[in-house]
């Protein structure tokens, strides 16, 4: 038998970001993450996932990624399983743009994240470039080059507008900018979520500990010095008298 325990199932209040398009093929990979961050507890499954993220982004050939730990974990989830829907709004660019605003992004950051579209339907999901199916993904500027050819209709409306449009022009021509971009968008994303223990102050250098010591031993023998002088003098005064 396979000594390998079965990956728990993952948390009920998954599934309604699991059902989602953008989400397909994701399940087994939560699985696997689950049951990555369950054997480190000091690792919240918000930042086994993020780091799975980079991790794949940085297999697939895309660019390297820093991570950063420090989310707390939450089952809260967006409507309709995405954070963005554009369906149903009369003016989809803008309420994308009013969404990166909110995030504290600009909208050509939030548009390059949208490159990881064909990775996310991946595991093990359709081909992707022409590869076959199975076949591990490459990082690369496909979503953005389907968009234009009509490959990606639910993504037409990034074509509609002049801003949205020109970026995805931009991108599909120039796989190097969007690398770059990609890479920056990504790791400014992935820092709204960590919150980072206060760092602890710094330790005094050797030098400073001794001048301190050495100051603090001045002061008690000249004080030692005055009292002493000032009970010889008393003594004195008295003999006088």
């Amino acid at each position: 038998p396979d000594p390998t325990p079965a990956p728990p199932p993952p948390p009920p209040s998954t599934k309604q970001e699991l059902a989602h398009a953008g989400n397909e093929s994701l399940a087994p990979a939560l699985a696997l993450v689950t049951t990555v961050a369950g054997k480190h507890p000091t690792l919240s499954l918000a930042d086994a996932i993020q780091l799975a993220g980079i991790a794949a982004v940085e297999a697939a050939g895309g660019p390297a990624i820093t991570f950063a730990p420090g989310r707390r974990d939450s089952w809260a989830h967006a409507p309709e399983g995405r954070l963005f829907d554009p369906r149903g709004v009369a003016d989809p660019a803008a309420a994308l743009a009013a969404f990166a605003a909110r995030l504290g992004m600009s909208l050509r950051h939030v548009v390059a994240l949208a490159a990881v579209h064909s990775l996310a339907r991946w595991w093990p999901g359709p081909p992707v470039d022409g590869g076959r199916r199975g076949a591990r993904p490459r990082f690369s500027n496909a979503f953005f080059r389907g968009v234009l050819s009509g490959a990606a209709p639910g993504d037409a409306w990034l074509l509609a507008d002049a801003e949205t449009r020109l970026l995805v022009q931009e991108y599909a021509d120039n796989e190097a900018a969007l690398v770059c971009d990609y890479a920056a968008a990504h790791e400014e994303l992935s820092r709204l979520g960590p919150r980072p223990r206060p760092a602890p102050p710094p330790a005094p250098e050797v030098g400073v500990v001794a001048l301190a010591v050495g100051v603090g031993v001045a002061v008690a023998v000249v004080a030692a010095g005055v009292v002493a002088v000032a009970a010889w003098r008393r003594r004195r005064r008295r003999r006088v008298l």
